[in-house]
């Protein structure tokens, strides 16, 4: 997964953005789901498995900003791509 923190513009933590690695995520089923921080650099894994994970059909992604008192008032906004790799 890979995502960007925006306000109007791409997040890089400077003119009062606030950096992506402040969103997090709780995910369920686990396996094959699991917990993360977001990157605005580096892809993050979601979810994993190998051989038939067909029963797990359905699943939850919770994102969380973390708060703190020096976020500026507004609206933030995050894009998500999602990528699946099958061999």
């Amino acid at each position: 997964m890979e995502g960007h923190g925006t306000r109007g513009r791409r997040s890089d933590g400077r003119r009062g953005d606030n950096p992506i690695n402040l969103v997090t995520w709780t995910a369920t089923p686990a396996p094959p789901f699991q917990n993360g921080t977001m990157s605005r650099t580096i892809a993050q894994t979601l979810a994993s498995g190998s051989g038939n994970v067909q029963a797990f059909r359905n699943g939850t992604v919770v994102f969380r900003l973390e708060n703190r008192w020096t976020h500026n008032t507004g609206i933030y906004t995050a894009s998500i791509a999602f990528t699946l790799v099958a061999p």
